[in-house]
């Protein structure tokens, strides 16, 4: 297909012109050039029309070249000022004046001032002749007739790999932006907004609605491999719409977006392989700096494992000023919980979901306490909160504060992620951080013992009652004392095809309800009663002693807790 013009930023996104720089004027999406036109400054008459006629004939949609020297710089002044440039200007001739240097040169002021009186995009390019840029206008012309020029922009990204080494990830940001003069978002696999830049940061919490109204529109794309997704967002307050076009990137198996935001007109195909050829740089930085994260978290986990299994042998002044650096205050007294997830047989959360879960845990705390820490660790997350109220405040007090904060972080966790199950675990309040090690060790207690309790996900450890001193004995005695009182009724079980150990266990987790029990078991109570009567029998017991009551009800906790090891 014959190509009679290119659109100037199809011309300009070629390696080497990328590296172009814009003195004046914006170059538009609509603008086009159907031929360049070196301005002669060794013709006489100095008029732009007889310039550009000593080679051809200046048509409409032309840019017209002008290459600078030393001592042509009066001729190019006298040009920019001549009425006939104007002229072709306002008849639609000239659309586009592009200034060479063969050399890096700094352009005058008396120039700049010159350009400014020319009401187009003045483009300035070094190291460049009309002739080379000439043979880029007439290949660009080439690729665009056989179908190419979109997939040559998108592989050619030496240029932006030299702006990324040269000046970081925030500059080059930029610099896309700024060339196809939309706004550029990057975004994790929900959707949310990320800062690769801190000048990003107030950015996106400026536009926390459009993210609301954003999300809304891409849940029918969710989760879909497309390589782009365009959505209109519409503003539920002005009821005004937003276009978007959403480029799919892929950091470590996790599927993200870079989002372009249409603010200044209909974006091209252009401006769209423009930045696709910057995504490996993106993904690549996105991966160096969560290399440097990771790198960071590694030895501030460290610090944290050492802190909860006391480990520390630092003096507490050494301790504090660590923990300072990421702005912990360990001078103050801590109240510690232990959140553990599991799903589908998966335990552990990824690297975003963990960020997105600890980041969700804080803002919840913010709202109720000035000092709060978030960490994860070993694949669960730790969460540590010290209030204003003082260690003074009473035991009772204390503990149903930390369940009812348990219950709302429970609660907002599962609506972000449903298909898990969320288990807390609630250590005790000890008024120095030298005893954070002992309120972890009985979260972790209380996180373990209550996967043996059904339906128990919230668990004080001074609510597992006898089972907290069974974990502190011995599996050999706790196995010795489950032969002693219960091994007889197993045994029974196995060679008669009976479920009486079973039916104890339930009547003695439903506290001794026969209802609730019967219930659960699905039979009915007479049934159950039978079943424990014969069990009574076997063992030669009486649970309606407090002795033998007491005595079943803990071998059948070791009996539980060994089968659920």
């Amino acid at each position: 297909m014959k190509v009679d013009s290119l659109l100037l930023r199809e011309l300009l996104f070629m390696e080497p012109l990328v590296r172009y720089q814009l003195l004046n004027g914006v170059i538009t999406n609509e603008i086009s050039i159907s031929e360049l036109v070196c301005f002669d400054s060794n013709v006489a008459s100095k008029d732009v029309n007889k310039a550009a006629r000593k080679d051809v004939q200046l048509a409409e949609k032309s840019m017209l070249v002008l290459e600078l020297d030393n001592s042509s710089l009066l001729d190019t002044i006298d040009t920019l000022k001549q009425e006939s440039m104007h002229r072709n200007i306002l008849e639609d001739n000239i659309k586009a004046l592009c200034l060479l240097h063969e050399n890096n040169i700094a352009i005058p002021e008396i120039v700049y001032q010159a350009i400014k009186q020319v009401h187009i995009p003045v483009i300035f390019l070094e190291k460049l002749t009309f002739e080379q840029l000439l043979s880029y206008y007439q290949f660009a012309k080439q690729l665009k007739e056989s179908g190419m020029l979109l997939e040559y922009i998108r592989a050619s990204n030496n240029y932006l790999y030299s702006l990324l080494n040269k000046h970081g990830i925030s500059y080059l940001w930029s610099f896309l932006e700024q060339t196809i003069q939309q706004s550029i978002f990057l975004f994790n696999s929900r959707l949310e907004p990320l800062a690769l830049t801190d000048s990003m940061v107030d950015e996106i919490a400026a536009k926390k609605e459009e993210w609301t109204e954003l999300r809304s529109a891409f849940q029918m794309y969710k989760g879909t491999k497309q390589e782009h997704i365009e959505l209109t967002a519409k503003s539920a307050a002005t009821g005004k719409t937003k276009n978007w076009k959403l480029l799919n990137i892929e950091i470590d198996m996790q599927q993200g977006y870079v989002g372009i935001l249409e603010e200044n007109g209909q974006l091209q195909a252009v401006d769209v392989a423009h930045v696709q050829r910057a995504l490996p740089l993106i993904v690549a930085e996105l991966l160096k700096q969560r290399e440097i994260t990771e790198t960071k978290k590694s030895y501030k986990q460290s610090f944290l494992y050492d802190l909860l299994h006391n480990n520390l042998e630092e003096a507490s002044d050494l301790v504090i000023s660590q923990g300072k650096l990421w702005d912990w205050d360990l001078t103050k007294p801590y109240q510690l919980l232990l959140i553990e997830f599991s799903r589908q047989n998966i335990t552990k959360l990824n690297h975003e979901e963990y960020k997105h879960t600890q980041l969700l845990i804080k803002n919840l705390l913010a709202s109720s306490f000035k000092v709060a820490i978030v960490e994860e660790l070993n694949g669960q997350i730790v969460v540590m909160y010290s209030d204003s109220i003082g260690i003074a405040k009473v035991r009772k007090q204390r503990k149903e504060s930390a369940l009812a904060i348990a219950e709302t972080i429970q609660e907002k966790i599962r609506n972000v992620f449903p298909e898990s199950k969320v288990t807390v675990g609630i250590g005790r309040f000890y008024p120095t951080t030298d005893d954070l090690c002992r309120a972890y060790q009985e979260a972790k207690t209380a996180v373990e013992l209550s996967k043996y309790m059904p339906d128990v996900h919230i668990m004080h450890f001074e609510d597992l009652g006898v089972m907290r001193l069974l974990t502190n004995i011995r599996n050999e005695q706790l196995e010795d004392f489950f032969k002693e009182y219960l091994e007889e009724l197993l045994m029974f079980d196995e060679e008669n095809n009976t479920n009486f150990l079973q039916s104890l266990n339930v009547y003695f987790t439903e506290n001794g309800n026969l209802k609730a029990a019967a219930k659960k078991l699905y039979v009915h109570t007479n049934t159950l009663r039978y079943r424990l009567k014969k069990a009574e029998e076997i063992l030669k017991v009486d649970l309606q002693k407090p002795g033998d009551f007491v005595n079943l009800y803990v071998a059948s906790l070791i009996h539980n807790l060994n089968q659920n090891k």
